[in-house]
């Protein structure tokens, strides 16, 4: 069956080092020779509009699927997890592709680890009216603007940021609702009223896919508005959200596709071993 597509995109994209960007996404090859082939075609493509870096794979933007899995075959796939055929790697490399950005997921399997340095940045957050509570399912729609709103600000200096509207975030959102368990979605509230971060965990639904019993959760992400005041609140969420899990009865939390240049990288650290790498890759296109 042939299932060799790719799509790109080359306007409204972020510059990277100066240069004007493509990218390439919606990717779906049967082997290494359609990869190379729809590879060099994307390229060139890219070229003719003028670009002159190409950044693969990235569906539109970060807010979609993106990244290439680099390293990790051995641990099974995910819920929400890109999962791309083994020869892709070697494909992008063959064909110029360097790595611009690096992701992990690690796995924490002792859902009980508490950092001590911890309890005064609990008592600093208390002191200042911040309490942690589970979403809402009885009105999901404004516990996602809710989120939305914290979500914008606090990745505004991620790689490769672009902002959305809240109506297409609450819609990215939507065909998970199916599969989230409430518990495992926390929300940070000042002073009861005002939203200041938030995690979005829910289970692993690809242990059920595979007939096993659901022991794993995907913590999707945390997010923080970026004040000096609400130092160490992701690191309480963090801890949250295992022992929320623990309470529930799952044996173990996935922190998943985190950019190794990002805070919650040295969040996870003290907690988790990892599991899989994943890469962003570009090429200049001369």
């Amino acid at each position: 069956m042939d299932n060799n597509s790719l799509k790109i995109w080359w306007q409204n994209t972020i510059a990277y080092q100066g240069h004007s960007t493509g990218y390439i996404g919606n990717f779906s090859s049967n082997n290494t020779e359609s990869a190379t082939v729809l590879l060099q075609s994307a390229c060139q493509q890219l070229r003719e509009q003028g670009c002159t870096f190409a950044i693969a794979p990235i569906d539109g933007n970060t807010w979609h699927n993106y990244r290439l899995v680099t390293k990790g075959e051995n641990y099974p796939p995910f819920f929400l997890e890109p999962n791309t055929p083994n020869y892709l790697y070697q494909v992008f490399l063959e064909q110029d592709f360097f790595p611009i950005a690096h992701y992990y997921s690690a796995l924490c399997t002792d859902l009980k680890i508490a950092d001590r340095r911890l309890i005064p940045v609990q008592k600093r957050l208390g002191d200042r009216g911040i309490t942690i509570r589970s979403l809402d399912r009885e009105n999901v729609e404004t516990e996602l603007e809710k989120i939305y709103k914290i979500a914008i600000a606090a990745f505004r200096q991620n790689f490769l940021y672009q902002p959305i509207s809240k109506t297409e975030f609450i819609s990215l959102y939507r065909p998970i609702l199916p599969y989230i368990q409430s518990e495992l979605i926390v929300i940070a509230e000042e002073d009861q009223n005002k939203p200041i971060g938030f995690l979005f965990a829910l289970p692993d639904a690809l242990e059920s896919q595979r007939g096993q019993a659901i022991e794993t959760v995907i913590l999707k992400t945390v997010a923080i508005l970026p004040q000096k005041n609400y130092a160490g609140l992701g690191s309480i969420l963090v801890e949250k959200c295992h022992a929320i899990a623990s309470q529930l009865g799952y044996k173990q939390v996935i922190h998943a596709l985190m950019n190794q240049a990002n805070p919650s990288y040295n969040i996870s650290r003290y907690y988790t071993k990892p599991i899989r790498q994943y890469a962003l890759f570009g090429k200049q296109l001369k």
